[in-house]
């Protein structure tokens, strides 16, 4: 059995990408360069800059990631021997600030720099077998494919990015609790005037454990904080999601779950913890009809393992885009949530979910 279990495992993750330094270009030129700033609960390395093992001392920063000419959606050109800023991800600059005063600072300039009523940040929070790098590349992947006008921040927790490291991984989940809360008070602070958070796999355990804990010391402050969530292949148990739910109370609006009942990785991690589904699962948004939240499943868009078909797949990334004025309209309530995008949306006593189109041909 366990050997079965290392096999499977090694199956899933063969196509992750590397764990990887961060490659710097300084003097590219880079027409495409978007400011990634981070907070991250990892210790400092010499090689990574920063490797699996876990501090107690939060790190900032912030990257400027280059994305090439010839990107493809859905893909992260990742560098290779001889990187080049035309065919690869790289990191055009690097700051590392010494501490969150510094790093409150350097991102309440670039918020200045937009409108009033358009100050918004993203903080994305990276899932199982992640390394610093990855996170990075992939928050700059994501900002680029969506066109997300928001500042994008990303949170890096301890994650071993090691196939088998499972286990380790769900400890420094954990252990890097207080680092997201303290971003997330960070970046409200630096004057983000709305924060989506959004939780990939096992950094939407995370997330919604920073969530509840909000939640039960000062409902109304969270709700000021944190205006939407959402958590891709979320690798939740569901029944201890739905205690997460009731523990919250009033959830941010929107709460969306981007799920696909076609998961391998999910389906595994299921097996590993006992065979309780995951969130991240869900076909529909039954097991979730009572809670005000949007469920769309993404199995028809499996891509490249099926574990992040929205940041993976070029075809699901253009209809997620073609479908946002749905997404933000559900979560509007003076909208009347049935006549919203007909055929489209499907409601399930308070819970709603978006019925994709077929897969383009």
């Amino acid at each position: 059995m366990r050997l079965f279990l290392i096999f499977s495992l090694l199956f899933i993750t063969a196509c992750a990408p590397p764990v990887s330094q961060i490659t710097q270009l300084p003097d590219a030129a880079a027409p495409d360069d978007i400011p990634v700033f981070f907070a991250t609960s990892r210790a400092p390395d010499l090689v990574l800059r920063y490797g699996a093992d876990r501090s107690e001392i939060t790190g900032y920063g912030r990257y400027n990631i280059s994305v090439p000419p010839a990107h493809e959606s859905g893909q992260i050109e990742w560098p290779r021997r001889t990187p080049d800023a035309l065919k690869h991800f790289v990191a055009t600059g690097e700051n590392l600030y010494d501490g969150s005063q510094e790093f409150r600072r350097e991102l309440a300039s670039e918020l200045r720099k937009r409108p009033r009523g358009n100050r918004r940040a993203t903080i994305y929070v990276h899932g199982f077998l992640n390394s610093f790098a990855d996170g990075i590349y992939r928050m700059a992947q994501l900002s680029h494919d969506f066109e997300n006008p928001d500042i994008a921040v990303h949170y890096s927790w301890p994650s071993a990015a090691h196939p088998l490291g499972y286990l380790h991984d769900r400890d420094s989940m954990l252990f890097a609790r207080r680092g997201l809360e303290e971003l997330i008070h960070d970046v409200k602070a630096a004057g983000a005037q709305e924060i989506l958070l959004v939780g990939h796999s096992m950094g939407g355990l995370l997330s919604m454990e920073v969530i509840r804990t909000m939640a039960l010391r000062d409902s109304d402050q969270m709700l000021r904080m944190i205006d939407g969530v959402v958590l891709i292949s979320a690798d939740i148990d569901v029944d201890v999601f739905r205690n997460q739910l009731h523990d919250i109370g009033e959830l941010p609006d929107p709460l969306v779950l981007i799920t696909s009942d076609r998961d391998p990785a999910l389906r595994l991690s299921a097996w590993v913890t006992g065979l309780k589904q995951r969130v991240g699962t869900l076909g529909g948004a039954e097991d979730v009809s009572d809670f005000d939240i949007l469920v769309i499943n993404t199995g028809d868009y499996t891509t490249r393992g099926g574990h992040f078909n929205v940041g993976n797949s070029a075809d699901l990334i253009e209809t997620m885009q073609r479908m946002q004025g749905v997404v933000a309209s559900l979560s509007d309530e003076t909208q009347n949530r049935a006549g919203v995008g007909a055929g489209a949306v499907l409601v399930v006593q308070n819970a709603a979910q978006i019925l994709l189109p077929p897969v383009a041909q």
